[in-house]
């Protein structure tokens, strides 16, 4: 299980974090951030997921100095289990 950010490429001072909420939590989790300074110029990262959840939220901030980065796309790709 993993949440993917895909974005046009980063520049320098551009930062993405992605933040989640499970089963209703009162608050947001820090699932990890995407940043030129560590990444580079990068169009895609991945964060793995070891939790389970009946409902999730899924959040980002962005945040740039000269420019702001340009996100297409936040997936999360799951495997489902049935709950007995």
């Amino acid at each position: 299980n993993l949440v993917k950010v895909t974005m046009r490429p980063l520049a320098s001072g551009e930062s993405i974090a992605i933040e989640e909420k499970r089963d209703n939590a009162s608050s947001w989790t820090a699932l990890g951030t995407v940043s030129y300074s560590a990444d580079g110029a990068v169009t895609e990262k991945r964060f793995p997921v070891d939790w389970r959840a009946k409902e999730f939220q899924l959040a980002m901030a962005i945040s740039g100095t000269a420019t702001m980065p340009s996100v297409t796309s936040l997936e999360m790709l799951f495997s489902e289990e049935n709950f007995i």
